[in-house]
């Protein structure tokens, strides 16, 4: 199965200029060879910011000019998709599939610990992905064995777009951060060239320089770093947000571990229109009319 890819991006190498690490971009297309491609849909959140009275509820249930979330994405990615759910969202997705005939449409949950579920509104976090899909059925069946390269979106980004770089292990879609404090991971390249994704809450604002560039949550990885991956213990961040305590772990944190990356940033208006508050919706609404 060969995917389409939507023309060119600008790939992202960096120079240090006066001692900063600054970011220079050349273009680059996609890397397309005939691989054996499958997307991932990562769908475990409860959406607590969107359905205050009817939580837990899929986002990807939320109607976008009479589409919900979850149709505008598979009618982009047909083929080898699979979404992962959490415990709080898999009967609802189930039903969304089956009533609008996406039969075809793997389904699989992330793993939760289970103090997380009684004591937190969040199921975890998507750290799990890895070992969920590497443990789940899904993994060596006929139709998932196999897959040479896992492209993997957020349910919440109507414009995602796949990227893939065949040269590497992680190929990671990026755009510029408006400013410092924009809720948005920061992709930072730590000692040794090591891809790291410092989560927003968990920067050091005041002074810093290492703002530049924000990670959307698309990327693709082989099915190697994907398996090794699958191995890592994740640690857990500790987080607050709304004045909710709560701890997550996130799947960028197996990045590091990447033995070669890519870098692709776009600008955000095509490929970076995330839903988190109702206020992005009509944002959503205007730029899709």
């Amino acid at each position: 199965m060969e995917f389409s890819y939507f023309g060119s991006l600008m790939v992202k190498s960096s120079v240090f200029l006066d001692g900063i690490r600054k970011p220079r971009y050349v273009r680059g297309l996609y890397n397309c060879n005939k691989k054996t491609r499958g997307v991932i849909i990562l769908a475990g959140g409860v959406s607590h910011r969107l359905f205050l009275n009817e939580s837990p509820y899929p986002k990807g249930c939320l109607r976008i000019y009479g589409k919900a979330l979850y149709q505008i994405l598979l009618e982009k990615f047909s083929g080898r998709v699979a979404i992962m759910t959490s415990k709080m969202t898999y009967h609802h997705t189930k039903e969304w599939l089956q009533k609008h005939n996406y039969h075809h449409i793997d389904v699989f949950q992330q793993t939760c610990d289970r103090r997380l579920l009684k004591r937190q509104i969040s199921p975890g976090g998507n750290g799990s992905l890895f070992s969920s899909f590497r443990h789940s059925s899904l993994w060596n069946s006929k139709k998932w064995k196999n897959v040479d390269v896992f492209h993997v979106i957020p349910v919440d980004n109507p414009s995602a777009v796949l990227v893939h770089n065949d040269d590497v292990d992680v190929s990671i879609l990026a755009v510029e951060k408006r400013h410092e404090r924009e809720e948005l991971g920061t992709i930072l390249e730590k000692e040794g060239r090591r891809l790291c994704i410092r989560e927003y809450s968990e920067m050091p604002f005041e002074g810093s320089e290492e703002w530049l560039l924000g990670y959307t949550g698309i990327f693709s990885c082989s099915k190697e770093f994907f398996d090794r991956s699958a191995r890592i213990c994740l640690p857990w961040h500790f987080l607050q947000r709304n004045g909710v305590r709560y701890k997550e772990q996130f799947l960028f944190d197996a990045f590091p571990t990447a033995r070669s990356y890519r870098i692709f940033v776009e600008k955000r208006e095509r490929i970076f229109t995330p839903i988190k508050y109702w206020a992005d919706v009509s944002r959503v609404y205007r730029m899709m009319g």
